[in-house]
């Protein structure tokens, strides 16, 4: 996990900043809708 820890890290940084710039941009909303066509099955989870 030491050498694969910092990567990851960075990794899931990176997605956070980007999932804050959709939120603030309003294409999240879009992004997620294109999920639930290319994959239906996400839309019975929960």
């Amino acid at each position: 996990m030491r050498r694969t820890g910092r990567p990851l890290m960075m990794g899931a940084g990176a997605i956070m900043i980007a999932m804050g710039i959709a939120m603030m941009t309003g294409r999240l909303t879009a992004f997620s809708y294109w999920l639930l066509e290319r994959f239906p099955a996400l839309g019975r989870i929960g």
